[in-house]
């Protein structure tokens, strides 16, 4: 087991920009939009929040992925598809023409992470795939195969996460070959420290903690960097939170709020001036 100590202190900062009180690492960290930027009429993980996120300037999105009964992945947190009718569908018992047919509100239908990767693709920005768990067999290796299939043999841009370390073991074998970085998600009151060394235990690249997590020891965000280890944190909201995890020197962090947490960050959006539909 590796030994981890946090350091105090975050480190020598500088300002990202000539916006007082803005204080930060020597780089911005990068925003990653949390299923997109859903809203009344931009189901969350759908291509069209998706779109509207990078519209607004993202850095990229992250998106949910679950298996259809017919090995599709479908972008969805939870583990069955709500349609605008009501009706309620669960993704591992349903094939994927069933769900995609779907109308999930003002004509939007759920997203395949085949979808997402060519909308992500076209703007040159970075997806967070987390891999949601399913208690099936032969699950994981389904799943495994499935990424493979989409992701390609050699993917950009691309990290895949998930709370699950027996699934990301599982699909590593898949991921390593194509260099794809993996993350360790953390739960709320599950201890930076402990996330760090699970995640240097196993041979991950990054964690994505809970903003709790970062809050209560700061510190453990320069043992990471120290370790070689990405830090992002979710789900930073709040204009305080979101200048405080800057000044700490995350390598990104996760939001409801593209747009807003540029702003905080002094950051102008990639495409300044266009309004997401």
């Amino acid at each position: 087991m590796t030994p981890i100590t946090a350091t105090t202190g975050a480190g020598p900062g500088t300002v990202i920009s000539s916006r007082p009180g803005v204080p930060h690492a020597a780089v911005a960290p990068r925003v990653f939009a949390h299923r997109g930027l859903a809203g009344l009429r931009r189901p969350e993980n759908s291509v069209a929040a998706v779109a509207a996120a990078l519209m607004l300037g993202a850095d990229g999105v992250e998106v949910d992925v679950r298996l259809s009964a017919d090995g599709v992945l479908v972008c969805s947190h939870d583990p069955h598809l709500t349609a605008a009718d009501g009706r309620q569908v669960e993704i591992a018992g349903a094939p994927a023409a069933e769900l995609l047919a779907l109308d999930l509100g003002a004509g939007h239908h759920p997203a395949t992470l085949t979808d997402v990767l060519a909308v992500v693709g076209a703007h040159g920005r970075r997806v967070v795939v987390e891999a949601k768990a399913v208690d099936l067999p032969g699950y994981a290796a389904r799943l495994g195969h499935e990424l493979a299939r989409v992701l390609g043999p050699a993917p950009e841009r691309v990290t895949v996460s998930s709370f699950d370390p027996d699934l990301l073991a599982a699909l590593q074998p898949v991921l390593r070959p194509r260099r794809v970085p993996t993350a360790l998600l953390g739960r709320p009151g599950t201890a930076l420290t402990g996330l760090l060394r699970q995640a240097v235990d196993a041979g991950h690249d990054e964690v994505h903690p809970a903003l709790s997590a970062v809050l209560d020891a700061p510190a453990a965000v320069t043992t990471a960097r120290r370790l070689g280890v990405a830090l992002t944190p979710w789900t930073v909201n709040r204009r305080s939170d979101l200048r405080q995890v800057a000044a700490l020197g995350v390598a990104a962090l996760i939001t409801d709020h593209p747009a807003r947490a540029r702003e905080v960050l002094g950051r102008v959006p990639a495409d300044a001036g266009t309004r997401a539909g």
